[in-house]
């Protein structure tokens, strides 16, 4: 299994975190300007067992805290 850190969380990095760490297979997520979030379709890659998600970064201090609000590990 491969360890992964994801360099921004914005939209399609947050996608992504979600689907690698839930191991549900759901890559595309969309976003509201509260970023509640909330998958738009279901498109089928799943990664259980090749990728484990292990943190994330990102520049903006906003997605940085909605990273830890959803439980993700940040890296400074």
């Amino acid at each position: 299994m491969k360890n992964i850190v994801i360099i921004g969380v914005g939209g399609m990095g947050s996608g992504h975190a979600f689907a690698i760490a839930s191991g549900s297979g759901n890559a595309v997520a969309t976003f509201g300007n509260d970023r509640s979030g909330g998958f738009l379709h279901d498109t089928n890659t799943d990664h259980r067992g090749k990728l484990s998600l292990i943190g994330v970064y990102d520049i903006e201090p906003a997605r940085v805290e909605w990273a830890k609000e959803h439980g993700f590990y940040t890296y400074e």
